[in-house]
């Protein structure tokens, strides 16, 4: 990937807007990178790696307020699912990213995630219930899109949601296994020559811009109407998304 200036520039300015977006609501550091960085590179290893570097962050700083509430039993069927669907993912990525099918497919996975990612911040419950046997299986799927489009979070937020969990054992525990997925994902993509020279130069530039925009965020927590605002963001991933699925660009 050969970046010139204005192009670090736009992607440090999606990254601090993405990095915001998860100070002030919660949620979407991850789908909003990947909905706006292929619009300014279309090196879709270097967005993926971009994203998923900068997004191991966010589960950090969430621990820190609610990592008192983790119990690690309700997270062990997660992050074992995790881990197994982090690895298909990935190789199937890795097999596919080239085609241009693989970025309709991603556009489609937008749509959807984006509708649920609305529709949960609407509800502000569950969706629907998922019995608690089920923990590997939405973990897997969770693991499968992270590996595949560093998309991963609304299967295993719908299992926790529907889990009669108090909200900071939610957090807590999603973090956990976002923390795990995410650190996996990274050791593949060291393994498999996702960290070239240019990626670890715009990482350097780009992850204050993340940070920046995570603390910006949590300033205004409590200031802004934090439904309005996702709901306008999720709108625009979800146009985005078509426009993959439709023009693969």
């Amino acid at each position: 990937m050969s970046a010139d200036v204005f192009q670090v520039v736009g992607i440090g300015v999606v990254l601090a807007a993405a990095g915001f977006i998860q100070g002030l609501t919660g949620f979407g550091f991850a789908i909003v990178g990947m909905a706006f960085l292929p619009m300014l590179s279309q090196d879709w290893k270097s967005c993926v790696t971009l994203v998923a570097v900068n997004s191991i962050l966010i589960p950090f700083v969430l621990l820190k307020r609610h990592g008192g509430e983790f119990s690690i039993r309700p997270a062990l069927g997660l992050t074992l699912g995790t881990l197994i669907g982090t690895y298909l993912g990935f190789h199937f990525m890795k097999a596919n990213l080239e085609g241009q099918w693989f970025i309709r497919l991603f556009g489609v996975v937008l749509v959807i995630f984006s509708a649920f990612d609305l529709v949960q911040a609407i509800r502000k419950d569950a969706i629907f219930a998922i019995h608690k046997r089920l923990a590997v299986p939405f973990g897997l799927a969770g693991g499968f899109f992270g590996g595949a489009f560093n998309i991963g979070g609304p299967p295993v937020v719908a299992y926790a949601y529907s889990q009669g969990w108090s909200k900071s054992q939610i957090v807590a525990t999603l973090q956990v296994v976002f923390v795990a997925g995410a650190g996996y994902r990274m050791l593949l993509m060291g393994s498999n020559g996702f960290f070239d020279t240019q990626v670890l130069k715009l990482l350097l530039w780009t992850t204050p811009a993340t940070l920046a925009g995570i603390v910006a965020g949590g300033h205004f927590l409590t200031r802004a109407d934090q439904a309005k605002l996702r709901t306008g963001v999720f709108l625009l991933v979800g146009i985005l998304g078509l426009k993959y699925a439709i023009f693969a660009a």
